[in-house]
């Protein structure tokens, strides 16, 4: 409804003093339709989901690598708390040695030279304990980081190497099936989807715009008027739209989307390659690392042993205490070396998960993909 003042001019009426005051009365419906003869709304439509999964994937992968960084931190924690416990455990076997060798010192069983080389030893093991606490408190800061909590209010786990477990098999996905696990790729993709929608965009830019509009009103100067057919108004028509001095600009634009599609495609390809390169890359890191695990735990047993034999040569007084330090600080050393190197093999069976794509293959449903896309491999 609207409040109007007309004067008689408007109504047909010749009279300039005629001037009236009413309320008209008007309802009307009106709708258009696009025929999208070219397929410019489509395109549209098909680009917006583009974007959208592009949008999703990012998320999922910003995910992946969460996980990622979070098992990479927990593993280097267990490793730092493995390193300081055997610090710790060589630097009381140290002092002990010492303890020993001063008292014959003394009754001049054993020369100040051998007392001194062990000080000295003793002096650098208790210099390397302060490092590893250094980089034991940066890694669970940043482990809190990861979680969304402040240091100082986060609980830290305390994780122990020994409990610590690998799966006993992984995974192992061929090239066509790695493409549509990762979300890094699988964003790629989308956005070469968008590209190629954007093409066609901006070729029926070039074309023209067929549309069909209709419209149905009824007015009155009164509101029961409305009800009154011989009140009715309908319009219905078509047009057709072209741009006509556009220049070169419609094309420049085409031309630039194709660019951008070679552009996007090429992206494309760089980042399925990176993928599978990263795939083979932690599969040979992973057979490495347990190739010297093991050697690592036959020197550990090695040294073990030793130390059994020169304890015994000692308590027979056939061997000197400084035999049993050096045959102590050899196991110990083998010790922290099997704990580095299974920091190595975890952090590197964690990258393999990673480069995968995540532990997608252990969900019950998967945005990305579904168990039967990959096989599994012992991890022996």
């Amino acid at each position: 409804m609207s409040r109007q003042r007309a004067s008689g001019i408007e109504l047909g009426i010749d009279d300039p003093m005629f001037i009236n005051v009413f309320n008209l009365y008007s309802g009307r419906i009106s709708a258009s339709y696009d025929l999208d003869v070219f397929g410019k709304n489509r395109r549209r439509i098909e680009r917006s989901e583009a974007q959208l999964d592009f949008a999703r994937y990012q998320v999922l992968d910003t995910y992946v690598t969460l996980v990622n960084n979070l098992v990479a931190t927990a593993v280097a924690e267990a490793g730092l708390n493995a390193a300081i416990d055997t610090t710790r455990q060589i630097i009381d076997s140290q002092q002990r040695t010492l303890d020993i060798v001063e008292e014959q010192v003394r009754y001049g069983a054993a020369i100040d030279a051998d007392a001194s080389q062990i000080r000295t030893r003793l002096a650098r093991t208790r210099a390397s304990l302060e490092p590893l606490r250094k980089q034991r408190a940066i890694a669970v800061n940043r482990m809190a980081t990861l979680v969304g909590a402040a240091p100082g209010d986060f609980d830290d786990p305390q994780f122990v190497m020994d409990e610590l477990t690998l799966p006993d098999t992984l995974p192992v996905s061929v090239p066509s099936a790695l493409v549509r696990q990762r979300p890094d790729i699988l964003a790629a993709e989308a956005l070469v989807h968008a590209a190629s929608a954007q093409i066609g965009i901006a070729s029926a830019n070039l074309l023209p715009d067929f549309s069909i509009t209709g419209s149905y009103s009824r007015e009155g100067l009164a509101l029961g008027d409305l009800t009154d057919p011989m009140n009715a108004l309908w319009q219905l028509g078509a047009s057709v739209s072209a741009p006509l001095f556009a220049g070169g600009r419609l094309r420049a634009q085409k031309r630039a989307a194709q660019q951008q599609y070679v552009a996007a495609l090429a992206d494309y390809r760089a980042t399925a390659l990176a993928a599978f390169g990263e795939v083979s890359n932690s599969l040979r890191s992973i057979e490495s690392d347990a190739r010297a695990l093991r050697d690592q735990q036959d020197a550990a047993e090695q040294a073990r042993r030793n130390l059994k034999t020169v304890r015994a040569r000692v308590n027979n007084g056939a061997a000197s205490h400084i035999s049993l330090y050096t045959a102590e600080a050899q196991y110990q050393q083998t010790l922290l070396d099997v704990a580095s190197a299974r920091v190595t093999r975890y952090s590197d069976s964690a990258d393999l998960f990673l480069a995968l794509g995540g532990g997608w293959w252990n969900a019950d449903t998967s945005p990305l993909a579904t168990p039967d896309d990959a096989t599994t491999a012992s991890v022996d």
